[in-house]
């Protein structure tokens, strides 16, 4: 460990939403809360996903199934969750999620089918689901591990817009923003800034503060020192 800095080591990046916002308010002695109140619905409502491809949901939908440990959070954060009836192995908040056997990483068409949804949210188009459910004509949509804190707040107005929780989703981003600045703006500011190592693992690969993480430790005042890296994936530079 460096002279006026620290290290930390943690192997799963890829958080979103509510769940990095946790890990900073809860290491900061705050927390945030999820808001419930009358859905707002408008149907049919068309998203456009981050890759580019729309997905039409005509109707509220009523019977979700989650193969995302993130969406979950989100979807209960908003007050959806008495919509869903299934959430996948790794969605284990909040406790009172559904949680099965599905899995998001080998997902089963049929397995998923079992349970009749009328919307299926995943993390990645893997396997064929994509294919597999909009064979059986089930709006399916995609929400990919969030790159920076932009990401998560548009996942959050579109999980929003996609349950009938448009009003919803947007006090609750609206509420993370104002937690989240004042969780910033409580912190001591020291005459000089401290660095952050954040190891991926021990081939000493590490996040620089274009990714969502990095960003979260830039709010707070760090320094990366994995910034100055250069590197052929330049977002997850290898240092030496």
């Amino acid at each position: 460990m460096a002279a006026g800095g620290f290290a930390m080591r943690k192997h799963h990046i890829g958080l979103a939403g509510i769940a990095a916002i946790g890990i900073v308010a809860s290491a900061c002695g705050a927390t945030t809360s999820s808001v419930s109140s009358t859905p707002s619905a408008h149907f049919p409502v068309t998203i456009t996903e981050s890759t580019g491809a729309t997905v039409t949901i005509t109707k509220q939908p009523h019977r979700i199934v989650s193969l995302s440990p993130t969406a979950t959070e989100m979807l209960f954060a908003i007050g959806a969750g008495s919509q869903v009836v299934a959430v996948d192995d790794q969605s284990n908040y909040p406790a009172s999620a559904p949680m099965t056997k599905l899995s998001g990483f080998q997902p089963n068409i049929e397995a998923i089918a079992a349970y009749t949804p009328d919307l299926v949210v995943a993390s990645d188009d893997t396997a064929g689901l994509v294919h597999g459910i909009g064979a059986l004509n089930i709006p399916i949509l995609i929400e990919p591990a969030a790159k920076n804190m932009s990401d998560s707040y548009q996942q959050i107005e579109q999980l929003g817009a996609a349950t009938g929780h448009g009003a919803d989703a947007g006090s609750l981003e609206k509420k993370m923003r104002s937690d989240l600045a004042s969780i910033v703006a409580s912190l001591p500011k020291p005459a000089k800034p401290l660095k952050v190592y954040h190891e991926l693992d021990d081939t000493y690969y590490s996040a620089t503060s274009a990714t969502f993480i990095g960003q979260v430790y830039a709010l707070l005042g760090l320094k990366n020192i994995a910034d100055g890296a250069t590197a052929a994936a330049p977002d997850y530079p290898q240092l030496s």
